[in-house]
């Protein structure tokens, strides 16, 4: 009878093993930031709290009629804290909270990338969902950080999911929810821009699904008297926070240079930037064939020329990219890919530090030589691909 009894048990757990596992990395992912949460940053300190504070001094989405004082965050995510504020929820939790949930849906965007890039089946998606948890960017820059950018990357990851499906006008609605959140989704867009270059279904006025977007997720704001252009002003104001200095606790080409030096060179990074992200189409654009694995290799391609190369980059713009590289590495098996992606990923990490209140192993300078070899090695294999 209990032999019986334990061996309906263990097959009962083998069936659902799948299950289990993704539970249990779960709730281990939520303990450890849970552990995190008491940590107040510098960004918490001087820029978000106050920001909440304002929001909850004035009744919550009613404070948005106009921008808050001091405040660079677009619109949308201003809305998603305002009922918070308005029901006297805590900064700290509120903020910190918000960043987590949107950590589990990117985890979900990750795994379903992961399905329709390259096949993997559900105890793949399930791995690949829960190392994203574990990212060390990931679990602190949502709850040590208190930053936002799970919320940016896990809409454009579904809408690169959408694109790869060849889903247009989802893919142009999802990014452009991205891009209420944070300007940075806008790094995606030569991807989207080289599919509807390609493929007859991706139309050009899909594009227009971008702005429309944007404009209403501010519609809350807009009903409480807040100016119709509120939502573009925003995002415009986030844009312009980033400054003239060539960068900003970012390992990558400009940070080479002095400050001092950048009345001068700023342009010129600026151009150079631009410059080899056409190269990039360009040569994308000659194979006339973006299949999936190559759409990753791309769009990872992409943010990490921005990174390195466009003035004003900050230490985490490659949130995004980290990502897709481990993406990539799972969908080729590579090992070099792999090696890719871990460096990626450490180099991030380390730029993190001293905003965490630790020091920095390794200089910037070194960091940035590294990262500028990892964007070598991905240049050579976009142009391998392209001769395929």
């Amino acid at each position: 009878m209990i032999a019986e009894t334990e061996k309906r048990l263990m097959s009962g757990l083998r069936k659902r093993l799948i299950l289990w596992v993704l539970l249990f990395g779960s709730v281990l992912a939520l303990g450890l930031r849970f552990c995190l949460l008491p940590y107040q940053s510098s960004d918490y300190v001087y820029f978000l709290q106050d920001w909440y504070g304002q929001l909850a001094a004035n009744g919550g989405l009613n404070a948005l009629h106009q921008p808050l004082q001091g405040c660079n965050y677009t619109l949308a995510y201003l809305t998603l804290l305002a009922p918070f504020a308005g029901a006297g929820i805590p900064a700290l939790p509120a903020v910190k909270g918000v960043s987590i949930a949107f950590d589990f849906l990117l985890a979900g965007a990750v795994a379903r990338l992961l399905r329709i890039s390259c096949g993997a089946g559900r105890m793949g998606q399930v791995l690949g969902a829960l190392l994203t948890l574990f990212l060390p960017t990931v679990f602190f820059n949502s709850s040590m950080w208190g930053q936002c950018d799970a919320i940016y990357t896990a809409l454009c990851l579904f809408a690169l999911s959408a694109l790869l499906e060849r889903k247009g006008l989802l893919a142009c609605i999802l990014l452009g929810i991205g891009v209420a959140f944070k300007m940075q989704a806008f790094f995606f867009l030569p991807v989207f821009l080289v599919l509807a270059l390609l493929d007859r279904r991706m139309r050009l006025w899909h594009f227009a699904a971008i702005p429309v977007v944007v404009w209403l997720s501010g519609l809350p704001a807009i009903l409480t008297g807040a100016p119709w252009w509120l939502p573009f002003y925003m995002c415009a104001a986030q844009l312009k926070s980033a400054g003239n200095a060539l960068f900003h606790n970012c390992p990558n080409l400009p940070c080479l240079f002095s400050n001092e030096t950048a009345n001068l060179l700023y342009p010129a990074f600026l151009l150079l930037g631009f410059a080899v992200l056409f190269i990039g189409a360009a040569v994308v654009l000659h194979r006339g064939d973006l299949r999936n694995r190559t759409t990753m290799l791309f769009a990872a391609w992409c943010i990490l020329t921005c990174v390195c190369f466009l003035p004003s980059m900050h230490d985490r713009y490659l949130y995004a990219g980290d990502l897709l590289l481990w993406i990539y590495a799972f969908s080729t098996r590579s090992r070099g890919d792999g090696l890719c992606a871990f460096v990626e990923t450490g180099i991030s990490l380390c730029s993190y530090l001293p905003m965490l209140g630790s020091t920095m192993p390794v200089s910037f300078s070194v960091l940035a030589m590294i990262r500028l070899v990892c964007f070598a090695y991905l240049a050579r294999k976009l142009w391998i691909a392209s001769l395929r």
